[in-house]
């Protein structure tokens, strides 16, 4: 179906209705998608026949151009066509619509967007240390210690006089900050939030792995900070309180340390969020592939679960090399364990030499694939070695596929194309 046919699909479907004797309540609204007043006391709205037409008109304006696509989100678009379909087209016979209406609301769309989108400036608390330490940058990304942060806003200081407070609480000591453009409000803080994630992925990489997993925006997915644990055995009442802050134990001018030993995988992942934040990507599907497997990858540190974990990290392999199928999973995982350790199928990948490196890649394919279909017990099975060794490994071919992809961006030859991308790794790094 067309644009138009999803249109006249909906307009027949528009009812108006008088507003009922007494207090508005949600039953007038009974057998309605989407509702308004009017000024007549009327309530006008589309009914549920047309569910399937008005999604599918929305997807189909959104999925047209890639301004809107990156620039705003589905639902407030949705909210946009409604308003036009409210606005124009309720006293409207649905057999005298042509292409022009459609062109109408696409304009309208058009104004819309150009009068809503901005250059919005995000502050992100985050977790990662509980030390004070300069203040530094990963791309477009900046991250300042709160006391520094509040310093920098005095102007600003009774909007935020809260914030410290509402951080401590959750054991986050940083704000980050970063500018999204081009985008309405409601998708460039949504933007932001990806970005941050995606920078703090940096450091999760260059970060001691068992630091780094608590590392995280205070309203994203992590592991808690503070934990409470009360019980009762033999009638006695015990318990105990936490701060399970991985960096409890490292002093004032680590994080310095870090970021700056840190700093070729810091300033390469910066690359990733340069072309993320300006959708300016040479290479879209490398590039936005590293941006995909990192998120997954922050995604399955923060899990608790290890079976969830163990999904999540495997799943930041498969979408970082692209992989599409079991069979392209193991291929793409032997080729990068000959590229990144140079260990072939048949080497041995443990000391005790009774694993070979195609036996390692196959378990790890067998064991997601097990939780996934529900052969093994999602909440019963125990991961404890799997989880450590995709933490590694997904950590290892990150790192080495954005530094690489940085050198094959300069490459006038390049394509973008996984295949292509890992055989000039073989024949150039």
């Amino acid at each position: 179906m067309s644009k138009l046919d999803y249109l006249i699909h909906i307009v027949e479907n528009i009812e108006r209705r008088q507003l009922l004797p007494g207090t508005v309540n949600v039953d007038q609204f009974q057998g309605l998608l989407q509702g308004k007043f009017t000024p007549t006391c009327e309530i006008v709205g589309i009914r549920q026949e047309a569910k399937k037409s008005l999604p599918k008109l929305v997807e189909e304006f959104f999925n047209e151009s890639n301004e809107i696509q990156r620039g705003t989100n589905f639902n407030d678009l949705l909210q946009v066509i409604m308003n036009v379909i409210f606005d124009d087209f309720v006293e409207r016979k649905a057999n005298t619509l042509t292409e022009a209406d459609v062109a109408n609301i696409k304009n309208k769309i058009s104004i819309w967007f150009k009068q809503n989108s901005t250059s919005l400036t995000a502050f992100v608390p985050c977790v990662i240390t509980i030390f004070p330490g300069a203040s530094f940058s990963i791309g477009p990304v900046k991250f300042d210690f709160i006391s520094q942060f509040m310093a920098n806003e005095q102007a600003n200081a009774s909007i935020l006089q809260n914030l410290p407070a509402n951080m401590n609480s959750t054991g986050a000591s940083w704000i980050a900050t970063v500018v999204v453009s081009g985008c309405v409000r409601n998708r460039a803080l949504e933007f932001a939030d990806l970005a941050v994630d995606l920078a703090l992925v940096g450091l999760q990489l260059v970060f001691p792995i068992d630091s780094a997993e608590r590392i995280a925006r205070m309203n994203g997915k992590n592991l808690p900070i503070f934990k409470s644990t009360y019980y009762r055995t033999n009638g006695r009442m015990s318990g105990s309180n936490q701060n399970q802050h991985p960096t409890l134990g490292l002093g004032q001018g680590w994080i310095e340390k870090i970021v700056f030993d840190g700093r070729e995988i810091l300033n390469s992942v910066g690359h990733r969020m340069d072309a993320y934040l300006s959708d300016t990507k040479k290479l879209p599907k490398l590039e936005q592939a590293w941006c995909d497997g990192a998120y997954w990858y922050h995604e399955g540190l923060a899990e608790p679960l290890e079976t969830i974990a163990v999904t999540k990290l495997e799943t930041a392999i498969d979408v970082l090399f692209h992989s599409e199928s079991t069979s392209k999973t193991k291929q793409r995982l032997l080729q990068a364990m000959k590229l990144v350790y140079k260990l072939t199928p048949d080497q041995f990948i443990n000391k005790d030499q009774t694993i070979t490196v195609k036996g390692f890649v196959e378990g790890l394919i067998r064991d997601r694939s097990r939780i996934l279909h529900g052969t093994w017990s999602t909440l019963m099975t125990n991961m404890r070695e799997s989880r450590p060794n995709l933490m590694f490994l997904a950590r290892d071919f990150l790192r080495a596929y954005t530094l690489a992809l940085d050198r094959y961006l300069a490459d006038p030859k390049a394509q973008d194309n996984i295949e292509k991308f890992l055989n000039w790794i073989e024949a150039n790094l």
